[in-house]
């Protein structure tokens, strides 16, 4: 960067570049546009990237802003189903005619545990290694509605095996509009 800038425009910066250089690579801007004083717009279709890199985020879709905010309350607190599957759940269970709770595979146990989230129980439909975790399907129903089946997806540490009556909780699911 060879002079004083008062924007950083960085869209898509580390795309192409292996894990350990996208870490320096991120630092080293953020060093810059700390020592220019300056603000960064910062372009990317990796969320990890985006929460690690900004103080805030935004959510676009098709040209719009769905939802601006600090990074981890977005993730953690989407407003709308879309930016529920745009920040990676990819699960979703009515809750009534407005809303629903979304799932994120990250955020499964195995077990009951009712004081961390909704509990869901039924059979496992499908299982496939997912790196250092299992990827896992399951036609469920929940502790809180039962009169509908669901299918989850989600990523656990021991895989059940395909076909096992299996009981998970997800973990403090945000409940979201229906309203995209």
């Amino acid at each position: 960067i060879a002079r004083p800038f008062r924007v950083l425009l960085l869209d898509e910066p580390f795309s192409a570049v292996d894990v350990g250089s996208r870490v320096d690579l991120m630092e080293l801007a953020e060093r810059v546009t700390g020592e220019q004083d300056a603000a960064t717009l910062f372009v990317t279709h990796d969320l990890s990237e985006a929460q690690g890199f900004g103080q805030r985020i935004a959510i676009l879709d098709s040209g719009r802003i769905l939802q601006l905010g600090d990074p981890e309350k977005v993730v953690a607190e989407p407003a709308t189903v879309r930016v529920a599957e745009l920040c990676g759940y990819d699960s979703f269970v009515d809750h009534d005619d407005d809303q629903v709770w979304a799932l994120h595979a990250d955020r499964f146990l195995l077990g009951a545990h009712p004081d961390r989230g909704l509990v869901f129980s039924g059979q496992v439909t499908s299982v496939r290694a997912a790196g250092v975790r299992f990827r896992c399907e399951m036609a469920a129903v929940s502790s809180e509605r039962r009169d509908r089946t669901t299918g989850l997806r989600m990523h656990l540490d021991s895989p059940p095996e395909v076909g096992a009556d299996c009981v998970v909780t997800a973990i403090r699911p945000p409940l979201v509009t229906r309203v995209t």
